[in-house]
């Protein structure tokens, strides 16, 4: 006898809401979500015991109360056709987690007024307003830094001078640059976003029907995992209200999905502290404290999710290094602050970087990697809405 349902025949459909916590309408061609494994779904609810003495040890029937509903959401990190326009299905969960999106949607050209090892002063027609480029990857056209890209990590509006990573090689005089069309992911405390989730379980046997489960004003939180020769991980996890039990509805139509095949992290970028870092595993939490105020008005006891506290943490294992090319531990001790850029893909609109402008090391940790010694660092994300900047381009 076959069964009716498969794991994989599932499909994702999420959209931000106008209203937080009304709930919206997501469609197929329009909200669907690429995620990598089974949809994940916890219905959070309480049982209480009566506790009444009733002549017997036997424990009476629990007493269902209020709670809302989670869902685990594994995607890979990607590219899209034009991400500056249309981003990758991911953002939306991402917005969700107290991100917000920037579009640039043509490149910002221009020629430096004087470049050095590890900045470059744009034009005078360039932005006045600081951190405006912070996290955006910039490309030499001419001169002497002519085919290098970099990753910049601090930008001030009045002098129009980036700071990017890693430095430069050979910088001289007053070459070509280009910032290229990208779309932009950075922390937030300000406007965040609720998301309705559809999860649907299709009917592999009597065709037409799927199982739908739902959640409403949901934010998250999630961690990003890169290892050398695998694709990007990123693991989401949503809170928020149930607007309804499960129910089984017509199939929905054709996902239409706005993202590349995923890309391993080859041939890629890995600069910390301003110079090239071997690691072999890197990982980051974007530590969302989310939570949902009571509220007896509520069919479920529960308020919207908000996200109202963030603590990024990660660990990076790069090789171990003499002292003079990486001091870690002294970094540790001294409080000092390092940036960290890693970047992958193979061609425009597949390109993606993150970009930490200041981590501060939280302890040191030496270790073995298959014979070779390696230096586990654990860290903290540091800045005020600057901690991750995640961007594609």
């Amino acid at each position: 006898m076959a069964l009716d349902f498969r794991t994989k025949n599932a499909l994702l459909l999420a959209k931000i809401e106008a209203v937080i916590g009304t709930e919206e309408n997501p469609v197929p061609a329009a909200d669907a979500i690429r995620i990598r494994d089974a949809i994940g779904y916890s219905p959070n609810f309480a049982n209480f015991e009566e506790g009444y003495v009733q002549e017997s040890i036997s424990q009476a029937a629990p007493i269902v109360s209020g709670g809302g509903v989670s869902f685990r959401l594994p995607v890979w990190l990607t590219g899209a056709p034009t991400p500056q326009t249309t981003p990758p299905d991911w953002s939306i969960l991402l917005r969700a987690c107290a991100f917000s999106e920037t579009k640039t949607a043509a490149a910002v050209v221009g020629t430096a007024a004087a470049v050095a090892a590890g900045t470059i002063t744009l034009a005078a027609g360039a932005s006045a307003v600081d951190q405006f480029y912070r996290g955006m990857p910039i490309d030499g056209t001419s001169g002497s830094i002519s085919g290098q890209r970099r990753y910049i990590t601090n930008y001030v509006g009045s002098t129009k001078v980036a700071t990017v990573a890693p430095d430069w090689q050979g910088p001289t005089g007053t070459p070509g640059y280009s910032i290229p069309a990208n779309v932009l992911y950075s922390p937030l405390t300000l406007s965040e976003k609720g998301l309705t989730i559809w999860g649907y379980q299709h009917d592999s046997v009597q065709a037409g029907l799927s199982r739908r489960r739902r959640g409403k004003g949901m934010m998250g939180t999630g961690t990003i995992a890169v290892r050398a020769s695998q694709p990007v991980s990123m693991d989401l996890t949503f809170t928020g209200q149930l607007p309804a039990i499960p129910d089984d509805i017509a199939r929905p139509g054709a996902a239409v999905f706005s993202g590349h095949t995923p890309e391993p992290f080859l041939n890629a970028v890995s600069s910390l502290g301003n110079t090239a870092c071997k690691f072999n595993d890197f990982s980051i939490d974007f530590g969302n404290r989310v939570v949902q105020y009571d509220d007896p008005a509520q069919a479920f006891g529960q308020d919207t999710a908000e996200v109202t506290f963030r603590s990024m943490t990660g660990r990076i294992v790069p090789c171990l290094t003499h002292t003079v090319t990486r001091d870690a531990f002294a970094d540790w001790i001294n409080q000092t602050a390092r940036s960290l850029v890693l970047a992958w893909g193979t061609a425009t609109a597949k390109k993606i970087s993150l970009t930490m402008p200041a981590l501060r090391y939280t302890g040191n940790e030496p270790g073995d990697n298959n014979g070779y010694q390696v230096e586990g660092l654990p860290f903290r994300a540091t800045g005020l809405d600057s901690e991750l900047l995640i961007c594609v381009s």
